[in-house]
């Protein structure tokens, strides 16, 4: 009788288990996404691989790769209110409108690929041509975490934490001509 109980506990066990991993696996589908975006100042370099309407459930409309494509768009439009804009109030505290707009002034183009996300965050390698020293690219690694608006309308960037940039000739370039990022091997 003790086998039968025993036998019993355990598979009931396996069940519990097993439901429990399988409602894990579909909850981080729903929230991670392997697509990636790349976007240069020319319309016909963007491509976005990813159409979905939302990362989230109960977020806002949007989700925050969107969010990070537009900030870049924005960037290379050279629409800095625009880009501003999806900034969050702790962010735009931390960087006020004259000294980012200023900042970005300095960068020709930017290309970014987005490496991953997960749920309010997503990671990306970002690529600049500064206007000071067009003949190089500062390309370096981040990640980007967002929050909602408090409208509940949107997502807006609110840290952003990224490697020390690297520099790299891009002397093989055309003039005006974005390289393309390559994502690396993910650990």
């Amino acid at each position: 009788m003790d086998r039968r109980r025993f036998a019993s506990a355990v598979l009931s066990l396996a069940v519990v288990v097993g439901s429990l991993v399988a409602c894990t696996w579909w909850l981080s589908s729903l929230s991670h996404r392997d697509d990636t975006v790349l976007a240069a100042s020319s319309p016909s370099a963007a491509v976005s691989a990813d159409p979905s309407p939302s990362a989230s459930l109960d977020g806002p409309p949007g989700s925050p790769v969107d969010a990070v494509t537009a900030f870049y768009d924005h960037l290379n439009a050279k629409d800095y209110q625009g880009a501003y804009a999806l900034l969050s109030s702790a962010e735009q505290q931390r960087h006020p409108f004259a000294a980012f707009s200023a900042d970005q002034s300095r960068i020709d183009e930017t290309a970014f690929k987005i490496t991953g996300s997960r749920l309010d965050t997503v990671t990306l390698i970002v690529g600049e041509h500064h206007i000071d020293d067009p003949r190089n690219l500062q390309e370096a690694s981040g990640t980007w975490t967002l929050v909602e608006s408090s409208d509940r309308r949107s997502w807006l960037l609110d840290t952003g934490v990224f490697a020390p940039p690297t520099t790299m000739p891009v002397a093989t370039s055309p003039p005006g001509a974005m390289p393309t990022i390559e994502a690396s091997p993910s650990p």
